[in-house]
């Protein structure tokens, strides 16, 4: 699973957001695939949110995340990327 840790002050809204995505290049045949994704839906400091589980097999692929902070309009409010981390599910 991706774990995105955030700050985001409307949460669900569509005003601030912080979004990621783990990227794959299969090595084998060059193909591009997106495993996974993350976005911040709850407001406050230092949230965490995770995704459903993502399929990696670092023999095969070359990984990479992909990280998105987005504020619609100027304000004085913070929007903050923190962290990522990929997490074992068991």
């Amino acid at each position: 699973m991706l774990a995105l840790y955030y700050q985001d002050p409307d949460g669900p809204g569509d005003d601030f957001g912080v979004s990621a995505r783990l990227s794959s290049f299969a090595r084998s045949n060059g193909n591009l695939k997106t495993e996974c994704s993350v976005n911040s839906k709850t407001a406050g400091q230092w949230q965490r949110n995770i995704s459903t589980p993502c399929n990696v097999d670092f023999g095969k692929a070359i990984y990479w995340v992909e990280v998105r902070v987005e504020r619609k309009q100027p304000s004085t409010q913070v929007v903050e990327f923190n962290a990522v981390a990929l997490e074992n599910s068991i």
